[in-house]
């Protein structure tokens, strides 16, 4: 997602079917691309260190960026590969510095909402908010009005507050739609059904961690991958 909003190959690609292969005047219509963002020059932000978002540091630091973080309770020291990481008190300053945000925290009691309008309007004018952990985190006025505006770069969206409503087969109405925001008529924003995860390696690996999960609390050992103040709204 953060490749494909730095380089836009998708648009490149239709650009490009449509202005070459003429078989008739007037023939090519092609013109000299405008420059894209160099990913490996920018600062990645993950909200919510746990295992997922230590992966994605991973990856993210194989392509040469700057990674930042916050989490519920920081080590004292960043681990590798982050530049910094702090607490929720330190979003702001994450949203500040990002060129990419990631929200990669549960949904609970204290992050329903957390990224608000506030913490929205100390982003980038051209970064983008990527979110595959749960709706609900994000407000969601808040977010597509600032897209709406233009107000931040984009929004790639995998997750949505209205869950899953779109496989009720033959609904309509806002009832059967992700949000109730028109989000499908914004280009800035690319979307996927909850699918970020959706491979059969992930299924088998879900499935082995909770066969673990059960061995360890049989055993009396801790629990790994536990989440705080956990709540099932949003899945």
């Amino acid at each position: 997602a953060m490749l494909q909003a730095s380089v836009q190959i998708q648009s490149m690609d239709q650009t490009f079917r449509n202005c070459t292969w003429k078989s008739n005047a007037p023939g090519n219509t092609c013109k000299s691309q405008p420059f894209h963002t160099q990913f490996s020059t920018k600062t990645v932000g993950i909200i919510g260190y746990g295992h997922i978002g230590t992966h994605i540091a991973t990856r993210a630091a194989a392509f040469g960026t700057r990674v930042i973080a916050t989490t519920y309770k920081p080590p004292a020291n960043p681990p590798p590969p982050l530049a910094w990481i702090g607490s929720d008190k330190d979003n702001k300053k994450l949203m500040q510095q990002a060129d990419f945000v990631i929200v990669a925290c549960p949904l609970t009691n204290e992050t329903e909402g957390m990224i608000d309008s506030d913490l929205i309007s100390n982003m980038k004018n051209t970064a983008v908010i990527i979110n595959i952990a749960r709706g609900a985190i994000i407000a969601e006025k808040a977010l597509y009005e600032a897209l709406e505006k233009k107000q931040i770069g984009g929004a790639v969206l995998d997750v949505w507050w209205n869950s899953h409503a779109w496989e009720r087969p033959g609904a309509t109405g806002p009832n059967s739609w992700p949000s109730k925001y028109r989000f499908d008529l914004l280009d800035n924003v690319i979307m996927t059904p909850h699918s970020s995860s959706h491979t059969p390696e992930s299924r088998i690996l879900a499935y082995e961690q909770a066969a673990q999960n059960l061995d360890a609390y049989a055993m009396g050992l801790p629990l790994q991958n536990v989440v705080r103040n956990a709540t099932t709204r949003g899945q």
